[in-house]
């Protein structure tokens, strides 16, 4: 049985009761002096991490705080939390709306679902194997929300969201069947509170046909074409927000983790709790600072030339290397410019690139735009002229490139220990 509120779940419980055991040892330092000192331990040492325990006790308090306060005020209106979610964010809209301005707390939340935080989150699910063959809608349904045609992108990622639960669910029931279990253990947005009471409120009926804008994305009334004025940017990004609640529902559903387990499992340290915020809050930073290159194909970046005459590092570089091992057959070097995701990776990808590219022999390629879409994203489109089978091709094709590290998890393009690996190659 989960526990009533989410600063329960385990997860925040142990880093509570560190802290707690910390304020303990501190309180009892002036007994155990004598002890420490028989053993040569000098007490002054604590100092400096008593000095840090009050802050770390606020921050820790905090975290553990804050997934309900925005589930009590949010959820009746569509939101809920969800681990991927961005901390501050989170913060500022529940500060906003606990002194009644809900109207400005719901814009701060759908200026976050902005293109690039919607696309950096897009390449997290891929870490779904299930939501694999539904990331190209997910891009068109992006596509669409950015272009602002929210009639079209709402029905498209409710569907995927309906679709992904399904896969996933023992029963075989979707997001927004009442037979749906979609809680899991010691996860935020599989709590109760969480994507149960979402589904609950998404699924409601609507029998009466209706003009008037909504700002809840009821599946039965956009679906069934009842709530005809679901065609606005709060809607959407709701949507999109529901998706990515189920990120951690669908992993753990996947793994069979959504039972407690009898095996303990190994408790993070309070520096790993506050490490992992930090590298949180360092990634929102990144991705809130990082804009698109300035780019001139001829000028800045050459349009087809050896990868020495591409800056270290950039997409663009990884492309041209790529193509020249295609130009030369190397396919096992090909393979390396595939995602390092485990789900990609298998012992015969280097013949899968062979079986692709082995009737083509490249002779020249051109790009023609490069355009860096999202922080970990650029779309390379180029001309490639080849020879297959006797006869001399030329033939467009975008390249869309995206930095991952080595365990295929999406990164800022500034972040160290990354490659630009080919999504689509095939």
């Amino acid at each position: 049985m989960q526990p009533e509120r989410i600063q329960d779940l385990p997860q925040f419980r142990q880093l509570l009761d560190q802290m707690d055991q910390l304020e303990t040892f501190q309180e009892a330092l002036p007994i155990l002096q004598p002890f420490l000192e028989k053993m040569n331990i000098n007490p002054n040492e604590f100092e400096p991490i008593f000095a840090e325990l009050m802050e770390l006790k606020r921050q820790a308090t905090e975290i553990a705080q804050v997934p309900d306060r925005f589930n009590t005020l949010f959820s009746e209106r569509g939101w809920t939390i969800f681990e991927l979610m961005n901390h501050e964010v989170a913060k500022d809209a529940i500060s906003i709306a606990e002194k009644g301005d809900f109207d400005e707390a719901e814009r701060v939340l759908v200026r976050y679902f902005n293109v690039d935080t919607i696309q950096f989150l897009l390449n997290r699910m891929k870490n779904i194997k299930s939501f694999q063959p539904r990331s190209t809608l997910a891009r068109k349904a992006l596509t669409d929300y950015e272009e602002e045609r929210y009639h079209a992108c709402v029905p498209v990622v409710l569907a995927l969201l309906d679709g992904l639960v399904n896969e996933l669910h023992e029963k075989r029931r979707g997001f927004f069947s009442e037979e749906a279990d979609l809680e899991a253990w010691d996860s935020v947005s599989a709590h109760s509170s969480g994507l149960q009471e979402l589904a609950f409120l998404m699924r409601k009926s609507r029998q009466k046909t209706s003009t008037e804008p909504i700002s809840i994305p009821y599946r039965n009334g956009i679906l069934h074409g009842m709530d005809l004025g679901y065609d606005n940017q709060l809607v959407a990004a709701k949507t999109w927000s529901a998706l990515f609640s189920v990120h951690d529902w669908a992993s753990k559903a996947e793994k069979g983790l959504l039972e407690k387990t009898d095996e303990k499992p190994q408790e993070p340290s309070l520096a790993d709790v506050i490490k992992k915020r930090q590298e949180l809050d360092e990634l929102n930073a990144q991705l809130e600072a990082w804009t698109p290159r300035k780019i001139k194909l001829g000028e800045n970046i050459p349009i087809t030339e050896e990868p020495e005459a591409y800056e270290t590092g950039s997409p663009e570089r990884s492309l041209v290397e790529f193509l020249l091992f295609w130009k030369k057959r190397n396919y096992g070097n090909m393979a390396k410019y595939a995602s390092r995701s485990p789900i990609h990776k298998h012992k015969g990808l280097p013949a899968r690139f062979k079986d692709h590219y082995s009737t083509k022999t490249l002779q020249s390629f051109e790009f023609t735009l490069i355009d860096d879409q999202a922080a970990a994203v650029t779309e390379i489109e180029t001309v490639l002229n080849y020879e297959e089978y006797g006869q001399n091709k030329s033939q467009p094709f975008v390249f869309r490139m995206i930095y991952e590290n080595i365990d295929g998890e999406t990164l800022v393009r500034s972040t160290e220990g990354g490659n630009w690996i080919i999504y689509n190659w095939s």
